[in-house]
């Protein structure tokens, strides 16, 4: 177990585009809202995949090559959702669900994932501006001392 778990975490975003795959072309269904919904959920999960693995440990650049796949991929899709026709059932409106759903959620990673690659301001140093707000005290401190002294 010890040896698996840091090949899984360094190989999990393949493993993630690849559940994204998957469920891009397991798509069966001829309604477009259906097909948007399952390419925008899909679209979701790559770029959590893209934004928040550690692509270091297989290559940064195949990053680029999973996003032109997930092109190619949806272009298939769209091709087989426009060419073949599949009859609509309850299970296909629960898939829709799910989607919604998975959209839902991924899309706050992705919004959590671009908000942790910005920073907010300058960083300040807390020793130096803790020494120094703490020598500014003593000198005020020393500075009231010797006026009552006086």
């Amino acid at each position: 177990m010890d040896e698996i778990l840091p090949l899984v975490l360094g190989l999990y975003p393949l493993i993630v585009s690849g559940f994204a795959f998957y469920w891009l072309l397991g798509l069966r269904d001829r309604d477009s809202v259906r097909w948007s919904i399952r390419v925008a959920t899909s679209s979701a999960v790559i770029c959590f995949a893209f934004l928040g693995g550690p692509w270091a440990f297989t290559s940064y650049s195949l990053r680029y090559v999973v996003f032109g796949l997930y092109v190619v991929f949806v272009g298939h899709s769209y091709w087989r959702m426009k060419t073949r026709a599949v009859p609509a059932n309850k299970k296909n409106a629960r898939n829709a669900a799910s989607s919604a759903l998975l959209l839902v959620v991924f899309g706050a990673l992705d919004g959590l994932a671009l908000g942790s690659r910005y920073y907010p301001g300058e960083t300040v140093n807390p020793f130096i501006s803790g020494i120094l707000g703490f020598l500014d005290e003593l000198y005020i401190i020393n500075c009231l001392l010797k006026l009552n002294h006086v």
